[in-house]
């Protein structure tokens, strides 16, 4: 039962990622209303992307064919260096050594990347998340040193990186604990905490088409 749940709620967050991206282009066009949006919709459409090929995999049982883990590697890649560059550009006391961190933690994730591909495991997930987490904390604390006293709620920036911190925030204990966890409890309850992925993914979602509903709400 709990794996048809997982199941059920997986295929309603990928039709959630293919309306945003669907939603993202009518957003596109009001580039100027949010600063280095392309990069953003750009990682929509790599997620969309990514999703696909995988279903694709699945339906014709090409999985151990073609092995995921490609996949799933390239994407921990993606994952981190578009959306931690979209939030490198909205820091307003943005210095160098911000941009010495990101290509650090990019490094990093190659080289871990390298490590799960031979070893079939997937920690370059948890340092894609974490990463992400690092630099959703600088934003914050960046936006506390700003006084143009912005409405955070209707801020699609704010709402866009809030997102991603709470998406990954809630992902990431999955993502370190998830193999210790299938080896400890039965299937049945492991799926019911691996509910916890979808759901991370859905949180994130939702703050996406809420700032997407505050972009298209700007008068040209």
């Amino acid at each position: 039962m709990s794996e048809i749940v997982f199941n059920i709620v997986y295929t309603l967050t990928d039709c959630f990622l293919f309306f945003l991206l669907v939603l993202s282009f009518y957003v596109l066009k009001r580039d100027n209303k949010i600063k280095s949006y392309s990069i953003f919709h750009l990682y929509l459409l790599a997620c969309f992307i990514d999703n696909l090929a995988l279903e694709i995999l699945k339906v014709f049982d090409l999985l151990e064919r073609f092995n995921w883990l490609w996949f799933e590697l390239i994407f921990s890649i993606i994952h981190f260096s578009l959306l931690a560059l979209f939030i490198l550009k909205q820091i307003k006391n943005l210095t160098s050594n911000f941009y010495w961190i990101y290509f650090l933690i990019l490094l990093i994730l190659v080289g871990v990347n390298f490590f799960d591909l031979m070893n079939g495991s997937y920690y370059s997930a948890s340092i894609s998340n974490v990463g992400l987490i690092i630099f959703c904390l600088i934003y914050f604390l960046d936006l506390l040193k700003d006084n143009s006293g912005i409405v955070l709620k209707n801020d699609p920036l704010f709402l866009i990186i809030t997102g991603i911190f709470l998406g990954s925030g809630t992902l990431t204990p999955i993502l370190l604990f998830g193999n210790h966890l299938k080896e400890i409890i039965d299937p049945d309850t492991f799926f019911w905490v691996a509910l916890l992925s979808p759901i991370s993914s859905i949180i994130m979602y939702s703050l996406f088409l809420k700032s997407f509903l505050c972009i298209l709400r700007i008068k040209k």
